[in-house]
């Protein structure tokens, strides 16, 4: 199987079969993402993965239009059962509409609500890193509770979630907690031995990097909310706020998996884009990062946020612990009056 496929790379990529068709040339850039995929997805993907291309590759070539190829390309790709590998829809493009939002301001009750939307790629990289220090001043001044909303009109461009990367790395410092998420990925070193022999030194590995510096946010005694929805990235850090009793997650979805920014983008041509993962995230203690509020399209999250902040923030962490051990409790009285 390996063998197949390795010559479909080689014949594709050499030009042997480059002929003004777009056909073939989706062909090879699909072989150039299961490259991809086979060797930078940091959970390995199964053999299953492997056979499932190999044996579309005879629908590739019937494909007759993008809704062809699309379907295809989706069926392939959830095989992998993750949403940061997946088919982007219409919806999913980058667009140049929506309004742009930079705002960082106390309310009446000393809450932050600090403001960051805009999509677009018009968005000027001074003015933000302007923004960006105005809202570390802000926080150095906050005694009270914080509110990211980070909701976005569209989805964003690579420019912009770099920008936004650079900004949330430089408030580690102040938002961090001492629970440090973990990065995986995928090491590669030496080379493969061929017919069986055990030369090369060929080692595959998993290596794992901090994704922030520890901090002691939890010692401020101030609890932050992070408003987030289907376009947005949520930045690390929010995970170790999580993971620690002082930060809580609302989202438009049951799901933050796919909010968290560990893909990169693939266009397999000028009308069909992807994404694939190539790191994952490791929190210590197997805490899983989740929802912690998912709210409706009707519903204002910012009043949802103050009202958690309020009222049940903490609460609702202590309950949700504490149902995970009773239904550990629950499943072991099941099972003894099950077994004899």
């Amino acid at each position: 199987m390996k063998a197949k496929l390795t010559i479909i790379i080689f014949l594709f990529s050499t030009g042997l079969y480059a002929q003004n068709n777009i056909d073939y040339q989706k062909l090879a850039k699909a072989c150039e993402l299961w490259g991809l995929i086979k060797y930078f997805n940091p959970d390995g993907p199964s053999n299953e993965f492997d056979s499932a291309f190999a044996a579309n590759v005879h629908k590739m070539l019937e494909a007759k239009n993008e809704n062809d190829w699309r379907n295809l390309l989706t069926e392939w790709l959830n095989i992998l059962n993750d949403p940061n590998n997946k088919v982007l829809l219409e919806e999913d493009k980058i667009t140049e509409e929506g309004q742009s939002y930079l705002r960082a301001e106390f309310e009446t009750d000393s809450t932050l609500i600090i403001k960051i939307s805009g999509a677009s790629q018009s968005i000027d990289p001074n003015n933000m890193d302007e923004f960006f220090q105005f809202v570390k001043e802000q926080l150095a001044k906050a005694k009270g509770e914080i509110i990211f909303d980070l909701r976005q009109e569209t989805t964003m461009s690579e420019m912009y979630k770099v920008i936004l990367h650079y900004f949330f790395e430089d408030l580690n410092s102040v938002l961090a907690t001492e629970i440090v998420p973990q990065y995986k990925r995928k090491y590669y070193s030496g080379f493969k031995p061929e017919n069986g022999s055990t030369s090369g030194d060929y080692t595959i590995n998993d290596v794992f990097n901090d994704a922030i510096q520890p901090g002691h946010f939890e010692k401020r005694n101030q609890r932050v909310v992070w408003v987030v929805n289907k376009y947005s990235e949520l930045p690390v850090v929010a995970l170790s706020q999580q993971a620690s009793g002082v930060g809580i997650i609302l989202a438009d979805s049951e799901t933050i998996t796919d909010m968290i920014p560990l893909s990169h983008a693939f266009n397999l041509s000028e009308t069909l884009s992807l994404k694939f993962k190539t790191t994952d995230i490791v929190m210590p203690d197997k805490f899983q990062p989740i929802t912690d509020y998912k709210y409706l399209e009707t519903d204002n999250p910012i009043e949802i946020s103050r009202k958690l902040l309020s009222n049940t923030v903490l609460q609702k962490k202590e309950i949700r612990h504490l149902t995970k051990t009773t239904l550990k409790v629950m499943s072991l009285i099941l099972k003894t009056l099950i077994l004899p």
